[in-house]
């Protein structure tokens, strides 16, 4: 009944329909939120064992976001400080098991290691932590996670109380000999009720007797409810389902999967199902990736040798607007990061974790960035001389294909292409609703956090970096490195299109970096295997032939790529206020060409290009916007001094074609950009963008280093700049 009518029923009818489900929706939402309340209370008196309810939740066994939680001994004298890794689904049962485990382990100093779990307090931020059945995203602990922990006064054991007290005064004690202090852990707040649960929770039933989770159609309901595109319905239920242990039967179906007979496969859309709504999928991934947490090579063989690598491969290269769609629900994005994440860990080289599932049970949780080995950015590569003030993502590392015949099923998919055209449909999703005024250079409003977009453009750039690569070792087959710019899909748009998209368009910063770090790797990889020892020439006259034999043997990839983006300076309107990570990447790459070359743009041409670029800018930052930076003034002043670098001849060379000295004009330019102050007649009239054109402290200070450059080891500049 709750159903949404046909598309062409009346409208009269679409009224009196809408009118019937409103008190069906209230008396739904009231019913979950009723379930909900049972379950908590369930686990606020269930049992305090490792196997007991508190480790039944199916959210408990979904990877959360990472956390670092530093737990601080108080009153101990070993002074020890150990820093656990947890994730925000796991609970407060077991962050106090595992504090327990360390300091048993530890056991300095000569003190006595705590009985059990349940006999040390947990306190963050002025909070005691002792409703271990909730998760750490729940209780929305703050950054750094800093944790104190001390011991609870210890009780006497029941043998020493019948002593003491005699045999009929004696309370009722647990089977581990502590009496009110588990009835505290349990019952969370202090009094009656707690001394209640504690008597309570001897005679809870087994395991096996809680059986809502166990009734295949209880889970029917609720995957019906979610697929109703009703909000607030959906984020209840799904709620519920976090709250609920893993539904059997999907378990058991992909558990068996190294049971069934050789050749035979599963019914794949039944146990990972596609299209409709995205929650059911959701769901099964993350019990996916929950089995694939257990390193079972057995299982991670079969699921790839019948079919299931093949099937997420083709669940991925459906149409963005079909993967991303409002239809599929609010989970459709953390269904598709943990889709892209379980398909890197199948395909890659090593066993990632490169973004943690969002977590989905704890409303309003915020996504944190990934840390671990795979992402984790390494020591970046020895850079060319002169190149310094890398970017960070600079040092990316991204791992390779597992093998020959996994970029084989990659290419059968056209994986690259699907890749692709998501990314870009991402950035592009801010930017199609956005008006922007063609003339415009002020920046537009910041967009809405969007951590999950982040993700999703992470985890397929390093998808899409290992395809654009063989396998590196064995000798397989198209271990050759190909040019980039030939690998790129052919019914994608051209390079071009694409990086103005990625690094021009969008207007999330960090997917703008996220791009900058696959395309910077794409271009040093192909740069570091052709050519681990050819530093770029330094200095010299004009077009020296070294330099040109050098630039011939750069990777296409690079010269496309740095062609390209040549092609689209100067950036139009808007586009030039995102512009900041676009510059970088540039500078990047030029500084890995040799001598800063490339075969049809000798370094000359490029300096005598952006000096023009730089001339005819207009002003942008103004005296009553301190917070607007002109990236692209800043861009050019920074190229230029890249190439100053590379070809000191640059700071004395004619340029221009009246045969002006081009460094010494550069010099006079850049100075005037600094200190040039306007009449008080000019400045009225211009107003804010009145000169200088640098005003803000980082194109000042990039405009300072560029004079400095040119002023080194050239006493011709250095004396007109005195």
């Amino acid at each position: 009944q709750l159903a949404a009518p046909p598309a062409g029923q009346p409208a009269r009818d679409a009224e009196a329909a809408a009118l019937v489900r409103e008190p069906l929706q209230l008396c739904v939402e009231r019913c979950l939120t009723m379930l909900r309340l049972f379950v908590t209370e369930l686990e606020k008196r269930a049992p305090l064992t490792p196997g007991g309810s508190l480790s039944r939740r199916h959210g408990a066994c979904v990877r959360g976001s990472p956390m670092t939680v530093q737990v601080m001994l108080v009153g101990g004298a070993s002074g020890l400080r150990p820093s656990l890794r947890m994730h925000s689904n796991q609970t407060v049962d077991e962050l106090r098991r595992r504090v327990w485990q360390e300091l048993r382990d530890a056991a300095l100093g000569g003190e006595a290691p705590p009985p059990q779990p349940s006999s040390l307090r947990m306190i963050s931020s002025g909070r005691e932590l002792k409703e271990d059945w909730k998760s750490l995203g729940e209780l929305k602990l703050r950054e750094p996670y800093q944790v104190h922990v001390m011991l609870r006064p210890q009780l006497l054991p029941r043998a020493e109380l019948t002593t003491v007290v005699g045999e009929e005064d004696a309370p009722a004690a647990s089977g581990d000999g502590i009496v009110e202090m588990e009835a505290e852990e349990r019952g969370g707040d202090a009094g009656e009720g707690a001394t209640q649960v504690a008597g309570e929770a001897a005679a809870w039933p087994e395991e096996g007797s809680i059986t809502l989770h166990e009734v295949g159609s209880n889970f029917d309901t609720l995957f019906a409810l979610l697929s109703l595109q009703e909000e607030r319905l959906a984020a209840r239920a799904w709620q519920l389902m976090m709250m609920l242990p893993t539904n059997r039967e999907m378990r058991t179906g992909l558990e068996r999967l190294p049971a069934l007979p050789p050749g035979q496969e599963p019914e794949w859309p039944v146990l990972l199902p596609e299209g409709g709504s995205a929650f059911k999928l959701l769901y099964s991934l993350q019990i996916v990736d929950t089995l694939m947490q257990d390193g079972d090579d057995a299982w991670l063989g079969a699921f790839a040798a019948r079919g299931g690598l093949r099937h997420l491969l083709r669940l991925l290269t459906a149409p963005a607007e079909e993967l991303l769609g409002q239809h599929r629900g609010s989970q459709r994005k953390t269904c598709l990061v943990l889709l892209l994440r379980v398909v890197g860990q199948l395909l890659l080289e090593e066993a990632t974790q490169a973004t943690p599932a969002p977590a989905p049970a704890v409303a309003g949780a915020q996504l944190q960035p990934p840390h671990d080995a795979a992402t984790a950015q390494s020591a970046p590569a020895p850079a060319p001389a002169g190149a310094r003030d890398e970017p960070r993502w600079t040092g990316r590392r991204f791992a390779p294909l597992r093998d020959a015949s996994l970029a084989a099923l990659a290419a059968e998919v056209a994986l690259s292409a699907h890749l692709m055209g998501l990314v870009r449909h991402i950035a592009l999703a801010e930017a199609a609703v956005c008006a922007e005024a063609s003339g415009s250079v002020d920046p537009p409003p910041p967009p809405p956090a969007a951590e999950e977009d982040v993700h999703i453009v992470r985890e397929a750039l390093r998808l899409l970096v290992a395809c654009s690569h063989s396998p590196a070792e064995g000798g397989a087959a198209g271990s050759a490195q190909e040019p980039q710019a030939a690998r790129l899909p052919a019914d994608l748009p051209s390079l071009r299109e694409w990086v103005a998209a990625m690094l021009l368009r969008c207007r999330v910063p960090e997917v703008r970096e996220e791009a900058c770090a696959a395309l910077y790797a794409l271009a040093r990889d192909d740069f570091a295997a052709e050519h681990p020892s050819s530093p770029p020439q330094a200095g010299g006259g004009g077009a020296a032939p070294g330099a040109s034999a050098a630039s011939a043997r750069v990777p296409s990839p690079l010269h496309a790529l740095v062609g390209e983006m040549l092609s689209l300076l100067p950036p139009a309107g808007a586009e030039a206020s995102r512009s900041e990570q676009f510059f970088e990447l540039l500078r990047s790459l030029v500084g890995r060409c040799p001598s800063c070359s490339l075969p049809d743009l000798p370094a000359a041409a490029l300096f005598a290009r952006l000096l023009q670029l730089q001339q005819s800018h207009p002003v942008v930052e103004r005296r009553d916007a301190p917070e607007l930076v002109d990236h692209e003034l800043v861009g050019y002043l920074r190229l230029m001094r890249v190439l100053l670098r590379a070809q000191p001849h640059l700071k004395r060379q004619p340029v221009d074609a009246g045969g002006a000295d081009g460094g010494t004009h550069l010099v006079v330019a850049i100075f005037d950009d600094l200190f040039r102050l306007p009449s008080v007649e000019e400045a009225r009239r211009i107003g804010a963008l009145t000169p200088p054109q640098c005003k803000t402290p980082r194109c000042r200070a990039a405009a300072l280093a560029l004079l400095a450059e040119l002023a080194e080891r050239e006493p011709a500049n250095l004396s007109l700049l005195l």
